[in-house]
C-alpha cells in the first residue's frame, strides 16, 4: 500500500516535475486557475516570513474571499502541518482544513471547520490496531479496531450499507464491522451539517492542489528533504481509510481523496512555504 501511493505521489505533486507543461507564475503577479466551479483568480499574495503565513486575494464567478495559510496551533516541535482556510469579505469562515502530524505519537490529525461546524478527526496507529476519534460540535467518540487489508475494509463497509449480515465473517472482521457500524450511527446526526457537500472546501482544494499554485503561493521550490518528509507522511496517513470517508465521502477531508492523493498536495504547497519537514 506504501509503495502503491508513493507511486501516485511521484506524479501527483505538481513540484517534483511530473508536470513539465507548466508553466511558473511571475511570483507576485496574477493568475487563474480553471476549476469545477470555473476559472479563479489568485492575486495580492503576500508572505509573512517571520510568522510563517500567507494570504492572498481569491476571486471568481462564486467566490470573493481571502486565502489564508498559518502554521498549526500548538504541539510543540514534534507537531508538523499547518491550516489553509477561505474567509470572505465579512470575516466568514467559509471553509479551513488543518492537517498535522505528531512525530512522538505517530498521530495523524485532521481539523476542518465553518463559521458553524467543526469536526476533528485523529487517526493513531497502535502494532496491528487503529484508533479512530472525533469532535463533530462536541459530539465525541472514538473507535478502536484491527489493521485489515483496504480491499477488506471496504468490502465491509459496502456489505453494511446494504445491509447484507456480517456475522459470518472471520473474527477481527467481525470486530470492524461492529466498530464500523458504530461509527454510521455516531455520525449520521452530522452527516449534514456545513462541512458536507460545501463549495469552499472544493474549492480550496482544487486551488491548492493546481499545478500553477504551489509556483504563485510559495515563489521557491522545496528542499528534496521535505519532499522525502511528505512522501513518508503521506504513505502513513492521509485520511482516507477512515470512518468518515467510507460512509461520508463529500466532507473536505474526504474530497482532497478523490484524485491522486490531493492531501498530499496541499501539505506540499504548505510545508514548502512553512519549511515543515525539512531537518
Amino acid at each position: 500500500m506504501k509503495r502503491k501511493l508513493a507511486g501516485l505521489l511521484m506524479c501527483a505533486l505538481p513540484l517534483l516535475g511530473c508536470n513539465n507543461d507548466v508553466q511558473k507564475p511571475d511570483i507576485g503577479k496574477r493568475t487563474t486557475i480553471e476549476t469545477g466551479s470555473g476559472p479563479v483568480t489568485i492575486t495580492n499574495v503576500v508572505r509573512n516570513v517571520d510568522r510563517k503565513e500567507l494570504s492572498a486575494h481569491v476571486e471568481g464567478a462564486t467566490i470573493n474571499a481571502t486565502l489564508r495559510i498559518i502554521p498549526p496551533g500548538g504541539g510543540g516541535n514534534s507537531t508538523l502541518g499547518g491550516t489553509a482556510m477561505l474567509i470572505d469579505a465579512s470575516g466568514k469562515l467559509l471553509y479551513s482544513l488543518e492537517m498535522t502530524v505528531n512525530e512522538e505519537t505517530n498521530e495523524a490529525i485532521f481539523r476542518q471547520a465553518t463559521d458553524t461546524d467543526h469536526l476533528t478527526t485523529s487517526i493513531r496507529h497502535v502494532d496491528d490496531r487503529i484508533r479512530e476519534t472525533y469532535d463533530a460540535d462536541g459530539d465525541r467518540a472514538s473507535f478502536d479496531y484491527p489493521l485489515l487489508p483496504e480491499e477488506t475494509q471496504i468490502r465491509v463497509v459496502n456489505q453494511l450499507q446494504h445491509g447484507l449480515p456480517t456475522g459470518h465473517l472471520p473474527e477481527d472482521v467481525r470486530e470492524y464491522a461492529a466498530q464500523a457500524e458504530a461509527f454510521q450511527t455516531y455520525y449520521l446526526p452530522h452527516a449534514n451539517n456545513s462541512l458536507n457537500n460545501n463549495e469552499a472546501a472544493a474549492l480550496l482544494i482544487q486551488l491548492l492542489s493546481a499545478p500553477e499554485a504551489p509556483y504563485l503561493l510559495l515563489g521557491h521550490e522545496p528542499d528534496p528533504e521535505m519532499n522525502k518528509f511528505i512522501q513518508t507522511f503521506c504513505s502513513f496517513a492521509t485520511g482516507c481509510a477512515t470512518f468518515v470517508c467510507r460512509f461520508f465521502p463529500t466532507s473536505g477531508i474526504c474530497l482532497m481523496c478523490a484524485g491522486a492523493a490531493f492531501a498530499c498536495v496541499i501539505f506540499q504547497a504548505i510545508s514548502a512555504w512553512t519549511g515543515w519537514g525539512i531537518p
